[in-house]
């Protein structure tokens, strides 16, 4: 089992750059991303179903064996 020491700020970071490489393939190849307002902030809203099941495909399609 491989353990690593990164601090919880790392972590969020990884998350983040994640998530938003994710959420950028899933609008390019879906473009199923819409652009809405939230009071007066831009927000974009996303299927979350699709969104999860897009993620689930693209992991399972790049996963490296071990």
């Amino acid at each position: 089992m491989l353990f690593l020491d990164i601090d919880p700020l790392q972590i969020r970071r990884i998350m983040t750059l994640t998530m938003t490489r994710m959420i950028l393939l899933f609008y390019k190849e879906t473009g199923n991303v819409n652009e809405g307002m939230v009071g007066e902030a831009r927000r974009y809203l996303i299927p979350m179903r699709e969104m999860v099941e897009y993620v689930v495909g693209w992991m399972n399609e790049n996963r490296e064996e071990t």
